[in-house]
């Protein structure tokens, strides 16, 4: 059975050349130009019935119906792509790693390094000027300037200027000891006195710099027999702080911030050499005050009479907040052996966005092809059908 539009558009056009034989039988009579003028009017009847069949005719709307499907299919592909990129945007720093001790083995094909985690950090590199309240070693400005690594994870990401400077009176009998020892920063002060201090950061050209994080660790915070010459520091603004859960350090609540102060004996011998490698005793005199997005604070360091100077230790990171992390690994292998490297979160995390990045590209890209090719056959076939159309209707004719 032919398409109803197809026997629509026969029936009228069989009427019509009826007609058209009724007309020449009838004008024939009047002359042949009558006859011809007749035939030709008739024509072009015939025409405007095939393209009229053609345009309302239910090949055409389904044609149409499917270039929109298609057109739908690739918008739901662009959609799908700019979703999955924004995606990846949010995607965690980290986030592509398993915990080793969540999962055996298998969930580190090449086993694991434990690496110390420890945040954004600085360490003393040296000491650029010492004269703290103006009783030297150095000569010029007050203060005592220390030039300090910045590091995250121990990455070394800057140099930076930590300055202090006493806000209150400082005089000590051993001022000239100021400085630097070991790894720490060293402060002395004499027994039965204290000084108040301004902490600010600048960069190398002695710009005003705002930390995102700041930790500030005093270590062997301790007294003299008969708990003379008991030393504490006080840390305006109320810090984060942290002690070890053995802590021989006392705390309380001071009006403009917090205290700490020694309880228990020390001396010299018991000092640590090396601040990410401490005893527990060592560990347990400590305390970290840490700081967010700062600019300065105030801290004070003194002790109760006795009979001899104090020297007050501190570092600018800490051990005691440092944690074992669990970092994969990847084999590289070459001609004589295999190369076993480790990798850092951050870049198995940056590997992992860009892999699913691409996987995202890949499939928009995909999508687009075939939205494409399906509109362009679409068109194809229909352009096709309806020049076959054309072509039955003037056969029948």
């Amino acid at each position: 059975r032919l398409p109803f539009a197809r026997r629509r558009a026969l029936g009228q056009h069989s009427v019509a050349k009826a007609g058209s034989h009724r007309n020449s039988v009838v004008v024939r009579r009047g002359g042949a130009m009558a006859v011809r003028d007749m035939e030709m009017s008739v024509g072009r009847e015939d025409s405007a019935l095939i393209d009229g069949a053609l345009t309302g005719s239910p090949l055409r709307a389904r044609g149409i119906l499917g270039m929109g499907a298609a057109l739908l299919a690739g918008a739901a592909m662009c959609a799908v792509f700019f979703s999955g990129t924004g995606a990846a945007s949010e995607y965690e720093a980290g986030s592509g790693l398993v915990r080793a001790d969540a999962e055996p083995d298998s969930k580190f094909p090449w086993g694991y390094d434990e690496v110390e985690m420890c945040g954004i950090d600085y360490h003393i590199k040296k000491v650029v000027h010492s004269n703290l309240g103006g009783q030297g070693p150095d000569e010029g400005p007050e203060g005592i300037k220390y030039l300090c690594s910045e590091s995250v994870n121990h990455k070394y990401r800057r140099d930076i200027i930590v300055e202090m400077n006493a806000v209150t009176h400082y005089q000590s009998k051993s001022a000239h000891l100021n400085g630097i020892v070991h790894d720490f920063g060293s402060i002395h002060i004499d027994a039965g006195e204290q000084v108040k201090m301004i902490v600010h950061f600048q960069d190398l050209d002695g710009q005003p710099l705002e930390l995102k994080t700041f930790r500030m660790t005093f270590y062997d915070l301790d007294e003299a027999p008969h708990h003379l010459a008991q030393e504490y520091i006080i840390a305006d603004g109320h810090p984060s702080t942290i002690r070890d859960h053995n802590t021989e350090i006392h705390k309380r609540n001071v009006h403009a911030g917090v205290e700490f102060e020694a309880t228990k004996i020390g001396s010299g011998a018991d000092n640590p050499e090396d601040s990410s490698e401490l005893t527990h005793e060592q560990k347990d005199r400590s305390v970290v005050l840490t700081y967010r997005h700062i600019k300065q604070f105030h801290v004070t360091m003194g002790s109760h009479r006795g009979h001899h100077p104090r020297a007050f230790e501190f570092a600018l990171h800490s051990a005691l907040t440092c944690h074992k992390g669990k970092v994969a690994k990847t084999t590289t292998v070459t001609q004589t052996d295999t190369t076993t490297t480790t990798l850092d979160p951050e870049a198995i995390a940056a590997m992992d966005k860009e892999k699913q990045g691409n996987l995202m590209k890949a499939a928009a890209v995909a999508g687009a092809v075939a939205t494409a090719a399906a509109a362009a056959g679409a068109a194809a076939w229909l352009a096709n059908r309806e020049q076959r159309e054309i072509a039955h209707f003037a056969g029948s004719s």
